[in-house]
């Protein structure tokens, strides 16, 4: 199976990284749509019970070499502090307080502490990996100096430090050169080669478990509508329906159904699109998806705004709005208020596009969670953007003056 190969195989090289005293160092360079996998996938690591290793995650923002070192210690104090009674029933004395480091430079300290834990764990642990996944790097090359001198001066084999950077623009670009202790692991496939796989799985795979075959036929149906060939996405989004309703799992039907309102809404064929989107409502809601209803509610609204429906459209955008803030839903609240900004953008209703942005913007910049910061900085990007292409319009309109905010 494509999927479970793919990732199956860089899981086993991240096990091979931190079982292997040899290797003090590992950049993986990912796309941003695959990070959350990636750090499910070590998230899941952490968790296994079966895995000997430690691992702490460090947020910590790169913009100067001592304030990058400052922050993964506190990180490394804290998730030790976390663990204090774990440690203490394995016979792990952390032999280091904060106290006794002060007369050494940040860097120094670091190396210090994480070699002396990981030497302190009993002999049948694993290794302490410090998973770094900064908040944003201000100096790349100041960054990747670091990187290259940490890995060199931890002394404890099973001390490791472990990198998650941007595939397309990486910020440990030319770490390599720096240092011959990093090396470098690419958490990617192709989306053709990943289309073609599944495409060979669905046809000729006879082992393929009807959740697969479910799956994968849905994951074809995103390829093709992502490359505009709508027919082909109608195609396989259809088949995924008929399988889901044959195999009786309606939460997927939900979701199949939504898919193919998408398609329609890209068709601009906006009544079969609100058929469609009404279809995965009923069924969304009668299975408690709340956050697939939240979107479905969401695109419903645009079907019936572009049909010229704008009371309809302003119920299913309202109550997709409550429901998002209801259960905690931000990124998904931000996504309605955005879909209803840009309708009214399409109807010149200037002053009602710019509050809902505004609002989509204040969303974003209020995620402080260090795991969605991608999703923040994106989305803070995207709508700062739209804004600024709504005050160029509205002024064309004849509108001039509307627009007060600034950057974000």
């Amino acid at each position: 199976m494509p999927v479970t190969e793919f990732f199956e195989g860089q899981l086993a090289q991240l096990r091979e990284f931190m079982a292997d005293p040899a290797q003090p160092g590992r950049v993986v360079r990912v796309d941003a749509d695959l990070k959350p996998v990636l750090l499910k996938m070590l998230r899941g690591l952490d968790a296994d019970p079966t895995v000997p290793h430690m691992l702490i995650g460090s947020g910590t923002r790169y913009d100067t070499r001592d304030e990058f070192f400052l922050g993964i210690l506190d990180d490394l104090e804290g998730a030790v502090a976390t663990a204090a009674d774990e440690l203490r029933e394995a016979g792990v004395h952390v032999p280091f307080r904060r106290a006794d480091l002060t007369g050494d430079l940040p860097e120094n300290r670091v190396t210090l502490y994480l070699s002396s834990l990981a030497e302190a764990l009993p002999d049948d642990a694993g290794s302490v990996v410090l998973v770094l996944d900064p908040d944003g790097v201000a100096d790349a090359a100041g960054f990747r100096a670091s990187l290259a001198w940490l890995a060199k001066h931890l002394w404890s084999a099973w001390a490791k430090v472990l990198v998650l950077d941007d595939r397309l623009m990486p910020e440990t670009a030319g770490i390599e050169a720096l240092t011959d202790r990093i090396g470098v692991q690419t958490f990617h496939l192709p989306a053709d080669e990943f289309e073609r796989q599944l495409r060979e799985a669905v046809r000729s795979d006879g082992s393929l478990s009807a959740t697969a075959r479910r799956q994968y036929t849905g994951m074809l149906g995103g390829f093709a509508l992502a490359r505009s060939d709508y027919a082909l996405a109608a195609e396989c989004y259809s088949q995924q329906v008929e399988l889901t309703a044959l195999d009786g799992v309606p939460n997927e039907t939900a979701q199949a159904r939504y898919c193919l309102g998408n398609v329609r809404l890209a068709e601009q064929d906006f009544a079969a699109a609100e058929a469609e989107y009404a279809a995965a409502l009923e069924v969304a809601l009668a299975n408690d998806q709340t956050s697939l209803a939240g979107l479905v509610l969401t695109q419903l609204g645009v079907a019936l705004s572009r049909q010229d429906q704008p009371e309809g459209a302003a119920e299913c955008f309202r109550v997709a709005r409550d429901a998002c803030r209801v259960v905690g839903l931000v990124p998904l609240l931000a996504f309605a208020l955005d879909a209803e900004a840009d309708c009214h953008r399409r109807a010149k209703a200037w002053a009602e596009a710019e509050r809902c942005w505004g609002e989509a913007l204040a969303v974003y910049a209020g995620i402080t969670a260090a795991e969605f910061a991608d999703v923040r900085q994106a989305g803070r990007q995207d709508v700062q953007h739209k804004l600024d292409a709504l005050a160029k319009e509205a002024r064309r309109g004849g509108r001039v003056g509307l627009f007060s905010r600034g950057g974000a």
